[in-house]
């Protein structure tokens, strides 16, 4: 039986990986906090721990029970929010690095060798006018965010792990069946506060209008949550491959596309006028963050299936209709 640890694995993300991990005839543990979701838990994995990865007993608890059983690990526990982040450092170098090192630790102790970890295009700086960031250079965070990411691949690249770190671009969207999706609310990203605004007939609020942008709007490359569980499942089937040293991938679409385009395209697909308030922009946000997926595409062998604009915006607003009374409960 091969047991996967996904710590995450209830999150936006997790769930999706969690989903396509049993896909592809692995058998889940899953280790979370619970603080993201309101899903229920998949009732086909091998085992779920609640726990708090920034402190060591959870983990240690998990361990003693399935320690000798876990194959290899995906990590995708820790704090996602930029303009926290900057607000409140302390909080994410504590969950972000002391917990990826706490689980370190844990696999070392039981020797569990083999981990994908989540990380984030928020290692790169802004992309110049045109540009794409390669998985080389550019490594200029403007968050802490960004830096807890850095460390974690670093620690990584230093210690004695069969490792490759996914650096995840803007990923949106939901299952395309309808089955798991993105329950926060309200969402401080684009795609359900679009969608929230379309179902319940409230201004969309944009962060800055004033980028470095043909509109004046952040340029993102967004890519679908399916499309990311995916390539990580690919990453995990790839982990004794050493690709010569170079183990950081950009899992990204190659595509920009500005705030201010994406709201337009929802107001075809979903023939809604929105109601459009600009407020400041969020501290540490760039202007444009494009990636190249030419390595995690030869490599990898990944192929993005669904991560168009129009496919992230309609996955979206399926999900959150279907689920609206879990969503939307106060």
């Amino acid at each position: 039986m091969k047991k996967v640890l996904v710590t995450g694995g209830r999150g936006y993300i997790g769930a999706h990986v969690v989903r396509a991990l049993i896909n592809s005839g692995y058998y889940p543990i899953i280790f979370d906090d619970g603080s993201n979701t309101k899903m229920p838990i998949d009732q086909k994995i091998a085992a779920n721990f609640m726990g708090n990865i920034a402190l060591s007993g959870s983990l240690e608890t998990l361990f003693n029970i399935h320690g000798d059983s876990i194959e290899g690990v995906i990590h995708l526990a820790g704090k996602i929010y930029v303009g926290e982040s900057v607000a409140d450092p302390i909080k994410y170098y504590e969950h972000n690095v002391g917990g990826t090192l706490n689980l370190l630790k844990q696999m070392s102790a039981w020797g569990v060798k083999k981990i994908v970890f989540a990380s984030s295009a928020g290692v790169y700086g802004d992309c110049p006018q045109g540009g794409r960031r390669e998985y080389v250079g550019g490594l200029y965070p403007t968050s802490p965010y960004g830096w807890t990411k850095i460390y974690g691949e670093e620690l990584l690249s230093k210690l004695n792990f069969k490792h490759i770190s996914l650096r995840y671009f803007n990923v949106a969207g939901c299952d395309i069946n309808g089955r798991l999706g993105d329950t926060r609310y309200p969402s401080s990203h684009l795609m359900p506060a679009i969608i929230d605004s379309v179902i319940m007939g409230k201004p969309m609020q944009i962060n800055g209008g004033d980028y470095a942008t043909p509109d004046g709007t952040c340029v993102r490359d967004y890519v679908h949550v399916s499309d990311v569980a995916d390539a990580t499942v690919l990453a995990y089937r790839n982990l004794d491959n050493n690709f010569e040293g170079m183990t950081a991938f950009n899992i990204c679409s190659g595509i920009g596309t500005s705030n201010l385009s994406v709201i337009r395209t929802a107001a075809r697909i979903f023939d809604f006028e929105f109601d459009i308030t600009k407020a400041a922009p969020r501290r540490g946000d760039l202007d444009i963050l494009i990636g190249n997926d030419d390595r995690a595409r030869k490599l990898l062998h990944f192929q993005p299936k669904y991560s168009n604009i129009e496919t992230m915006l309609m996955t979206t607003y399926q999900f959150r209709r279907k689920n609206s009374e879990l969503i939307y409960k106060v």
